[in-house]
């Protein structure tokens, strides 16, 4: 298998199901975009309960990066040709909802007295521009 991290859109609503044997897992597909402009589906399986509880509270078109055990597969498309397609064993997923909660964790949750993570520190290579704020937000 291929330790992979990818990332794209939500294509259609994450459903959970149930094995022959009672354990419960997760599948959705995403959409995943290419260097040509072509889009490519990659199908997710997740049976970890906190990557299962976190995908099913997504909808249709969310941004989502997921890390897990790639599979490269093809399929047959509608109009009878080869598409490429990817199948992940979904271990781990991030949102813009986590990088909001981790971003202000970080800097809620900083140690009376410690520097903020936005300013520089003596550490910095030479040629930094000393104690300007860096925005790092990301629109989305």
């Amino acid at each position: 298998m291929i330790d992979a991290l990818i990332g794209g859109k939500l294509f259609g609503k994450p459903q959970a199901r149930t094995s022959k044997s009672g354990n419960q897992f997760v599948t959705a597909k995403m959409r995943v975009a290419m260097q040509d402009g072509v889009s490519m589906f990659a199908n997710m399986i997740a049976f970890r309960d906190s990557v299962s509880t976190a995908l099913l509270a997504l909808d249709d078109g969310s941004s989502v990066t997921v890390s897990g055990d790639l599979k490269i597969s093809t399929y047959t498309a509608k109009d009878g040709t080869t598409k490429p397609g990817l199948d992940i064993t979904v271990h781990e997923l991030l949102t813009p909802f986590h990088v909001t909660r981790r971003r202000k964790a970080m800097t809620n949750d900083a140690p009376q007295g410690a520097p903020a993570r936005s300013q520089s520190s003596s550490a910095e290579p030479a040629g930094a521009t000393g104690n300007v704020e860096f925005n790092d937000d990301i629109p989305f």
